[in-house]
């Protein structure tokens, strides 16, 4: 059986009734109503707000730039290498071929085989 006093004390708590608000933005600037209260609070300041976020996303598409231009370069530069290797092995097999003749068949198939099938399964690999 419950406490009757317990529950005449409970009927009469007051109620209290909260709310909250929760408001995210993301992006190089604040939303518009911001930017009038900072202008508020000190005249000129959303317009540098705005200059900042102008020089912010330049510098980013600067470095974006660059690192796109350096990985263009490297694989230019790994394609010429590879070219080089590949040309390079199979001169040598040739110069080996006309000066050994015995057995020289075998050195440049060796050659030919081994390393430049190596070169383009690396290279497809990737």
């Amino acid at each position: 059986m419950p406490n009757k006093a317990v529950t005449k004390r409970n009927k009469q708590a007051p109620t209290i009734l909260a709310q909250a608000s929760i408001t995210q933005h993301e992006g190089p600037l604040p939303l518009p109503e911001t930017l009038a209260d900072y202008e508020q609070v000190l005249t000129g300041l959303a317009e540098r707000i705005v200059v900042m976020a102008e020089n912010e996303a330049a510098q980013r598409h600067g470095v974006e730039n660059k690192i796109v231009k350096a990985n263009l370069r490297d694989g230019l530069l790994g394609i010429i290498f590879a070219f080089i290797l590949c040309l390079s092995t199979i001169i040598g097999g040739v110069l080996v071929a006309i000066f050994y003749q015995t057995g020289a068949w075998d050195v440049f198939e060796r050659i030919w085989i081994g390393d430049i099938s190596r070169c383009f399964y690396l290279w497809y690999s990737i």
